[in-house]
């Protein structure tokens, strides 16, 4: 298997790379599966926790357009609030609740289908601006997860450098992760502070 480009990583993030590498402790396959990952981080953006449900197979797509279902109309009542405020045009506004009425679907679909914003996007700023249930408390209030699901789905969706990534994954022992670090500290020093003009070690200022 060929291995993926560690370039798009930071330099502490690529020398742990090598030498967990070299050692034998990750192999090239699970390595690639993280440069994959952080690729598409890098493109799409972090995912929503609707998605990393989804993903993990906790929840179906059925499943988060109940949650939308119920809140539609709050989700109209938003929308309208949000036009007002400048997000949407009027125009945008009408065209969006004409196509909900006429297909019967939800002002988020309508929304992302219309291109206007994604439904990742949508969501993230309805929920940051409206106080109901988020979407976590609203899926453990309906028994659909428990909260150790949406606790792990959580985690996963905070996962970002390869360290997290290995940890998260149970790849690498935490204690391996830290001598590693540690060591490549020493070999790898910070570059000192150059002193800066006026500056006089070891003398009181009077």
């Amino acid at each position: 298997m060929a291995l993926g480009d560690l370039s798009i990583l930071d330099k502490e993030e690529s020398l742990l790379a090598q030498v967990l590498l070299k050692n034998n402790l990750l192999n090239e396959g699970d390595l690639n599966r993280f440069l994959g990952f952080r690729v598409n981080r890098g493109t799409v953006g972090k995912k929503y926790i609707g998605g990393m449900l989804i993903d993990l197979g906790y929840i179906t797509q059925a499943d988060l357009d109940a949650y939308v279902k119920e809140n539609s109309d709050k989700h109209t009542a938003f929308l309208r609030k949000i036009t007002a405020e400048g997000y949407f045009t009027p125009e945008q506004e009408a065209l969006i609740l004409q196509k909900a009425q006429e297909t019967g679907g939800d002002v988020v679909t309508v929304i992302s289908e219309l291109n206007i914003m994604t439904r990742e996007n949508y969501i993230r700023f309805f929920n940051n601006r409206e106080p109901i249930l988020r979407l976590g408390e609203w899926l453990t209030v309906k028994k659909k997860i428990t909260l150790e699901q949406l606790d792990y789905a959580v985690k996963a969706q905070s996962v970002n450098s390869l360290e997290d990534y290995l940890k998260f994954h149970n790849l690498v022992k935490l204690e391996v992760i830290d001598k590693i670090k540690e060591k490549l500290a020493e070999a790898h020093p910070a570059p000192k502070k150059q002193d800066r003009p006026g500056d006089f070690k070891g003398l009181n200022d009077f």
